[in-house]
């Protein structure tokens, strides 16, 4: 399965309902909480703590306002 392009991704995410996007990004923020799910996301994904860290803080700062 390929990756969607950057405007299927934004037509999908603006598809979706504030409720639904918000369970997504709580879903994320509890998954990367969790320092063995976030070590796996991370290896999976090939990125570095530094990036893991920011992932972190943008969905604490979008969630919290």
């Amino acid at each position: 399965m390929s990756n969607p392009t950057r405007s299927q991704t934004h037509e999908l995410v603006g598809s979706l309902t504030e409720s639904e996007l918000t369970s997504l990004l709580e879903a994320a923020r509890v998954a990367l909480a969790d320092g063995d799910i976030a070590a796996q996301i991370a290896d999976s994904m090939d990125i570095s703590d530094s990036e893991l860290s920011a992932m972190q803080d943008l969905l604490h700062s979008i969630l919290k306002g």
